[in-house]
């Protein structure tokens, strides 16, 4: 399960590099881990972040991803990445 991640909007606003340097790479380093180790399932912590400001709620997974924010559009990249894996 994957829990971890730095998730104050403001703080990533001020701060983009350190969301992206934690929520990314090291999302990314679990990942190539897990795969190292032949994990088959990860448990990952999203957001509704992701949607940006929808037009309506409640958001459905088929709402637009569109992120305004460093945690978001981090939170996004990660979840793209776990897509790619198989």
């Amino acid at each position: 399960m994957h829990f971890a991640a730095r998730s104050y909007i403001g703080e990533s606003v001020e701060n983009p590099q350190k969301y992206l340097r934690n929520n990314v790479e090291g999302g990314l380093a679990l990942l190539n881990t897990a795969i190292e180790v032949g994990l088959r399932r990860l448990i990952f912590s999203s957001t509704c972040v992701l949607y940006g400001v929808p037009a309506k709620t409640p958001i459905m997974e088929d709402t637009p991803r569109q992120p305004v924010n460093p945690y978001g559009t981090s939170k996004l990249f990660f979840k793209n990445a776990l897509s790619g894996v198989r």
